[in-house]
């Protein structure tokens, strides 16, 4: 019989590897020899880890970034490995990496932390690049980066690829790489979309570029300008003050902190422009908001498209402000967007997602083998 610790490591594995690819027997000595692993310390396994991997697993268990340098660049990055990708025997190769973009006046941990139980669940690679005096320079938002004109986009760029080299994550066959950025940062994530940045998908809050969207002819159905169909989840609360959902006007409305588009366009708009460039078909499809007490609460409805080249939806909350929420490091909805990342990296990966474990399935050389869910302790920030 295992001991806990045995166990709970063997979880891990088969619930970090769910996106890494199909599992093929063992043979006992080698079983044993993880079961050896699982009861030293986590990062033991990383004898074969890169230096950055290793250092990250040794700061695993404590939910707060590691500041790295970017070679070439005066900022850095903060990064973190959830204690299942560091107890995975393919580590952080194989692992989705998800960009989590601060606000305008953020700290660079202020959107990775929604995110930390929804990376341990789903084996996501968290990597939150520093921003330019806390502002990115974003289409129509924000600060000093937009007014200096920083070149913000060649720095995640710099970011993604040195995190890729120093991980072994090469781009090709590999899960992916993702953002998830809040007002400022859900700016920059849309920008760096349409500027052709390596993104897999992304979700935003409370803040869009719509530089990038445009109508065919005078009155026409608005399109957003993007490389290739990309996965987008959009949140918008009807109450914000600070980027309104109706859109932020050159002339009439105006948002905060000079946010101007030169076209008026709110949420609806932009997911509409969003479907059409993902070839999606026109009729709505509802989803479902999780957790469901957080959406009753906000008064969230979820609306997709019944067939889309990438996955294509807008969650519309009655209240909730610009932080969706009561203070957005409380931001509720972080398990539906690493269940929204983890199905586009399963579907990049060649597998199938079921919606019901939330898991990935995938077929190999041993056969199916079914990932299951798994509910793993999570620690509530409050």
């Amino acid at each position: 019989m295992m001991g806990g610790g045995a166990r709970r490591f063997w979880a891990l594995r088969r619930h970090s590897r769910r996106l890494a690819g199909c599992v093929t027997a063992r043979p006992l000595r080698a079983l044993l020899a993880l079961c050896a692993v699982a009861r030293s310390a986590p990062t033991a396994r990383a004898a074969n880890a890169s230096e950055m991997e290793a250092l990250l697993c040794v700061r695993a268990r404590a939910e707060e970034l590691t500041l790295l340098p970017v070679p070439g660049e005066a900022r850095r990055f903060g990064a973190w490995l959830p204690p299942s990708v560091c107890a995975s025997a393919r580590g952080a190769r194989s692992a989705p990496i998800v960009l989590a973009l601060g606000c305008y006046g953020c700290s660079m941990d202020t959107v990775a932390r929604p995110l930390f139980n929804a990376a341990e669940r789903f084996g996501l690679v968290l990597v939150a690049p520093e921003q330019h005096k806390r502002s990115w320079n974003a289409g129509e938002c924000c600060g000093a980066a937009l007014r200096e004109r920083t070149p913000d986009a060649a720095f995640i760029r710099a970011v993604i690829a040195h995190v890729r080299g120093a991980l072994g994550t090469p781009r090709a066959g590999a899960a992916g790489v993702y953002a998830f950025g809040w007002s400022n940062g859900g700016f920059m994530a849309t920008e760096l979309a349409r500027a052709g940045a390596p993104l897999d998908g992304l979700a935003v809050v409370a803040g869009y570029s719509s530089t990038h969207l445009h109508a065919a002819r005078p009155g026409g159905e608005l399109n957003a300008t993007l490389p290739a169909p990309t996965p987008i989840l959009l949140f918008h609360a009807r109450d914000d003050a600070i980027v309104r959902a109706e859109g932020c006007c050159a002339a009439g409305r105006g948002c905060c902190c000079g946010i101007a588009a030169p076209r008026c366009v709110g949420v609806e708009g932009a997911w509409g422009a969003w479907a059409l460039a993902n070839r999606c078909s026109p009729a709505p499809s509802p989803v479902a908001a999780e957790p469901a007490d957080a959406a009753a609460a906000l008064g969230v409805r979820c609306v997709g498209r019944a067939a889309c080249a990438a996955a294509t939806v807008v969650c519309v909350a009655q209240r909730g402000g610009h932080s969706f929420g009561s203070g957005f490091e409380r931001f509720a909805f972080g398990g539906m967007v690493g269940a929204f990342f983890a199905r586009a990296a399963c579907a990049r990966t060649g597998g199938a997602w079921d919606a019901r474990r939330e898991a990935c399935q995938c077929g190999g050389a041993g056969g199916p083998v079914s990932y299951t869910h798994l509910t793993l302790p999570t620690k509530r920030i409050v």
